[in-house]
């Protein structure tokens, strides 16, 4: 399983592989979803807090290997709280 982390300030969510088509919404910087599937210039992704799912360009997120998910994101997170 791979996680993807929005780097950008504004990150649109497409609801079709296509930036031409409708944004459905967007992530936030900071903002970690879970990556589904990688189709052309696109990732497919899924947000389960907000039962979220669409897509993303490739190149507006950076992808987390579970290892990265829980070392530097979520134990930091945690540990902030």
């Amino acid at each position: 399983m791979k996680y993807g982390f929005s780097f950008l300030s504004n990150t649109p969510i497409y609801t079709d592989l296509s930036v031409n088509c409708t944004v459905k919404s967007h992530f936030r910087f900071g903002e970690i979803f879970e990556i589904l599937d990688a189709k052309n210039k696109f990732f497919e992704v899924n947000k389960s807090d907000f039962a979220l799912q669409g897509y993303v360009l490739k190149s507006q997120v950076k992808i987390l290997t579970k290892k990265e998910f829980n070392s530097k994101f979520f134990g930091a997170f945690c540990n902030y709280f």
